[in-house]
């Protein structure tokens, strides 16, 4: 609902993160750094009250947070892939 009322970054990371989470099976360190990270970029996004997509610095934040999700998002396992195909 961010985006309804301007908060674009705000709504994309918060997406990101709840996708993330219902990924994971297994919260290790490496997926509690990357859900630490997705509160403290919205907790500077509220805090620091960014609207819109944030500009360059917001593409970066979310870009850094896409990548960290692909690094240590769960992968699908041999037998789920084949289920799709």
């Amino acid at each position: 609902m961010g985006s309804t009322f301007g908060y674009t970054l705000v709504t994309n990371i918060a997406a990101s993160l709840c996708n993330f989470v219902e990924a994971v099976d297994n919260y290790d360190e490496d997926v509690m750094e990357v859900l630490n990270a997705h509160v403290d970029a919205l907790r500077g996004m509220i805090g620091t009250d960014v609207k819109g997509d944030g500009g360059p610095i917001g593409r970066e934040i979310l870009d850094g947070l896409m990548q960290a999700v692909a690094k240590n998002a769960p992968k699908p396992s041999e037998e789920t892939a084949a289920d799709t195909d």
